[in-house]
């Protein structure tokens, strides 16, 4: 018998939590100073400075609940890897790394609407259901309206 397992980073926005596949998480830090971006999307939290590099960090409850005027609280700075990129997700908290077997995660069949087509499936923790976050999605949503000379973003 096999027991494959994937590992998730567990976070907090608000009362809810939410996952991420670690293998994608590079750093969780505390917010360092974050630039607002004039014309920015409204869930660009800004740029924030990273090993010489600028990078953009998206605010998640702001992504997630459009029409609210509460963004995180930006507790933690979730740095994530897509294709050699870094970006920045803020979040309320991180609640920590959970190993589960491979068939908890429940891959969505189809696109959601926005703003929930950041969502990529959901993972069974226990007897919770807990959202699978696609920060990629993010990044190139919050990246419109941000300068292109802002956007070169460090390969690793």
């Amino acid at each position: 018998m096999t027991w494959e397992t994937a590992d998730w980073l567990v976070f907090q926005l608000g009362e809810q939590r939410w996952a991420l596949a670690a293998g994608c998480v590079r750093q969780v830090m505390r917010p360092p100073p974050i630039t607002c971006v004039p014309g920015a999307s409204h869930d660009c939290a800004g740029l924030m400075g990273w090993q010489g590099h600028l990078l953009t960090v998206v605010d998640a409850a702001a992504r997630l609940s459009p029409g609210s005027a509460r963004g995180s609280s930006g507790e933690r700075v979730v740095l994530w890897v897509h294709e050699d990129h870094v970006g920045g997700l803020l979040v309320d908290g991180v609640v920590g790394l959970r190993r589960l077997p491979t068939s908890a995660a429940l891959p969505l069949q189809s696109m959601l609407p926005p703003p929930w087509d950041v969502v990529a499936g959901l993972l069974r923790d226990g007897d919770d259901i807990v959202p699978i976050l696609e920060p990629s999605a993010w990044f190139s949503a919050a990246a419109e309206g941000v300068s292109d000379r802002y956007m070169s973003t460090p390969h690793i």
